[in-house]
């Protein structure tokens, strides 16, 4: 399995985590201890590497503050902005 294949499988959509996260002005660790977790561990969901439990994707969704469901991979597993459809572009 390649690594696109395993991050489109997650349930959130990393990308997305990854760009609120940077929205929210947070470093990883900052953002990992806010979150309960390990910088380690975030930077593995931010990869698509891991799923989050739902338990900790209610809490990174709070701590970059934006609805859970946008933290969810669609259907076919696109990156998008859930508002608009359109490709995220993550530098």
């Amino acid at each position: 399995m390649t690594a696109t294949e395993q991050r489109r499988r997650t349930l959130h959509n990393p990308r997305e985590l990854r760009r609120r996260r940077i929205l929210a002005d947070l470093g990883q660790e900052e953002a990992a201890k806010l979150a309960g977790i390990s910088w380690p561990y975030l930077s593995l969901l931010e990869s698509g590497k891991r799923s989050p439990s739902v338990k900790v994707l209610h809490r990174l969704a709070a701590v970059v503050d934006c609805p859970v469901a946008e933290l969810l991979a669609n259907e076919e597993g696109q990156d998008h902005d859930a508002r608009d459809g359109k490709e995220l572009t993550v530098r």
